[in-house]
């Protein structure tokens, strides 16, 4: 600590008055007394402060605690809503593939329908047009029946033309 007798005797060579000497070790010393800490403040102090760092330490573990808590009861919660918003789009997909797999469905089987309208038209279309080329047929043999048998009474009737000028001829 300060001398404080030597420091006004200096204050004293330097040309301060005894009693400004004094006043001015009066004045350090209330400063220092009030302002500086002794040994013994600086032991209470650590002890204070080692007592209120460890009181931190705990709060500060707790809070931290705490947070861990909070933090993995929010991760909880959002991985809840995260699995029933998966649960809700699978079901939602699901639907919708539910929905087109039907119009397919349904639009296949008016291919089907409408396909075999066509092909039923068609085969009663080819089956008139065959009814006609047999009838056609029938009446061109009908018809062939009729000139052959005329080519053939022609030509007997040349033939025996024939015969008969030559039998004549001879």
């Amino acid at each position: 600590m300060i001398n404080a007798l030597r420091y006004k005797e200096r204050l004293e060579e330097s040309g301060f008055t005894p009693e400004q000497a004094k006043n001015s070790v009066d004045i350090w010393m209330s400063l220092i007394n009030e302002n500086f800490a002794t040994k013994a403040d600086m032991r209470e102090f650590q002890l204070v402060n080692k007592s209120e760092l460890k009181d931190v330490q705990v709060q500060i573990q707790n809070d931290m605690k705490d947070m861990r808590t909070d933090i993995e009861g929010q991760i909880k919660d959002l991985r809840s809503d995260i699995e029933g918003q998966i649960k809700d789009l699978r079901s939602d997909i699901e639907g919708q593939i539910k929905d087109l797999r039907s119009d397919i469905e349904g639009q296949i089987k008016d291919l089907r329908s409408d396909l075999d309208g066509q092909i039923k038209d068609l085969r009663t279309d080819f089956d008139g047009q065959i009814k006609d080329v047999r009838s056609d047929m029938k009446s061109m043999k009908s018809e062939i029946v009729f000139t052959l048998g005329g080519l053939m009474i022609g030509l007997f009737t040349i033939s025996t033309s024939i015969i008969s000028i030559l039998i004549s001829r001879m």
